[in-house]
């Protein structure tokens, strides 16, 4: 039996809709897909903080997909979100806002599932004579590293885990994060010429 699905992954830099029917035992049928640079975690690394203007662009993006989930009929659906929204002193009132404006439950992975996630996803894309993995997620607000072995589930070990399945190095810094602190830290306390830029990272 086909099953319709709906996914959002709420990120540090872009937030991703993902619509597809999935029929037993195949692999997914795309029916709707969507990507905005939102720059959620603008700040966060300064100031602990999601910025109002942040929250309000994503909650607007979310309404709209609530819509287009809405019209395609779908019979389950998860949101997530992860670095910037797991470190935000205030993301309980992000998560309270986007419940009461824009109908949804957010569930904030931890840097271990977000990568434990992914190598699901790329274990589903990747041909089965393809035993041994290694990813590198290279986000908004975080980088992972994972290693997945022949005849071993994709379970990540992290900073805090003592899972021996997986290996994987989490690194709480790149694109957003990394632009801030070129513009704010004097770039002779981490070892660069003292050579400021004001180019926005490349999306994509």
């Amino acid at each position: 039996m086909t099953k319709r699905l709906a996914g959002i992954d709420i990120g540090t830099l872009t937030c991703r809709l993902l619509i597809a029917d999935l029929p037993d035992n195949t692999c997914l049928n795309e029916l709707c897909s969507e990507r905005r640079i939102l720059r959620l975690g603008e700040g966060v690394d300064q100031s602990k903080r999601l910025r109002h203007e942040a929250a309000d662009r994503v909650i607007q993006c979310l309404k709209e997909w609530r819509a287009t989930i809405e019209s395609y009929r779908v019979d389950a659906q998860v949101v997530v979100a992860t670095s910037a929204v797991r470190d935000a002193a205030n993301r309980q009132e992000f998560l309270n806002r986007v419940r009461s404006e824009a109908g949804f439950e957010v569930e904030i992975l931890s840097g271990d599932e977000e990568a434990r996630r992914t190598m699901l996803g790329i274990r589903s894309g990747l041909p089965g004579d393809i035993k041994d993995v290694l990813a590198l997620d290279i986000g908004g607000g975080s980088t992972e590293f994972i290693v997945a072995q022949h005849g071993q589930p994709p379970v990540v070990q992290g900073p805090s885990s003592t899972m021996p399945v997986v290996v994987v190095s989490w690194l709480p810094l790149i694109v957003v994060r990394l632009k801030s602190i070129a513009v704010i830290t004097p770039l002779v306390k981490i070892g660069v010429p003292s050579r400021r830029t004001n180019k926005e990272p490349r999306n994509g």
